[in-house]
């Protein structure tokens, strides 16, 4: 698939939202965003948002919940920021990769 702007843009959506997913609530954002952003990628009901940021994106939705729910297990088995920052990018590149 041919990287544009716009594929560009949705990913960067959906990095963010993967960032958003595993900052403690009351840190980067406030608690409110932090469910919200747990119901966009683990929730049926948002789905038809999910899928279709995923798809800008060039993801497959599934693949995209898949490394949600693989970085928020890593990310709470540390307290290290290293290893959290490590956690982080590590999903960030996944995500760049499955949209290659």
């Amino acid at each position: 698939m041919a990287t544009t702007p716009e594929t560009k843009l949705w990913l960067a959506v959906i990095q963010q939202a993967l960032w958003d997913l595993v900052t403690p609530p009351g840190e980067a954002i406030e608690p409110a965003e932090h469910r919200r952003v747990r119901h966009w990628f683990f929730h049926p009901r948002s789905r038809p948002d999910f899928t279709e940021v995923c798809e800008r994106a060039g993801l497959e939705p599934r693949r995209v919940e898949r490394i949600a729910r693989e970085m928020r297990r890593a990310f709470r088995a540390t307290t290290s920021p290293k290893q959290r920052a490590r956690v982080i990018k590590a999903a960030c590149v996944a995500t760049e990769l499955a949209a290659a």
